[in-house]
């Protein structure tokens, strides 16, 4: 198992980064999902197989962020929401192209 961070929205995910290595950026990527609520942006932390991390980066790597998210959500991975407030009610909303007010 792995550990990574990141985003997700109504457009599928946003980003994907290892969290090793990268532990200082966590409290801007916080603020970048806070900033993007109206999208129903989470900030994301999942323990995921090698397998499945493979996958999810090879759909974003293709530009398909919502094959992506939805790739991440069907993991058996451990998936935590540290630092906000009830996100899980957007988590179980998203992807969603509809619900960005702005497309």
């Amino acid at each position: 198992m792995v550990k990574y961070m990141g985003i997700a929205d109504a457009h599928g995910i946003e980003s994907f980064i290892p969290v090793i290595g990268n532990e200082e950026i966590v409290s801007g990527i916080l603020i970048r999902a806070r900033l993007n609520r109206q999208r129903h942006a989470v900030f994301y932390v999942i323990d995921i197989s090698e397998i499945d991390a493979k996958k999810v980066s090879e759909q974003i790597n293709k530009e398909n962020y919502i094959k992506a998210l939805l790739i991440l959500k069907k993991s058996k991975g451990k998936l935590d929401f540290p630092k906000q407030i009830n996100p899980r009610k957007s988590w179980h909303l998203i992807p969603n192209n509809n619900l960005d007010p702005y497309s």
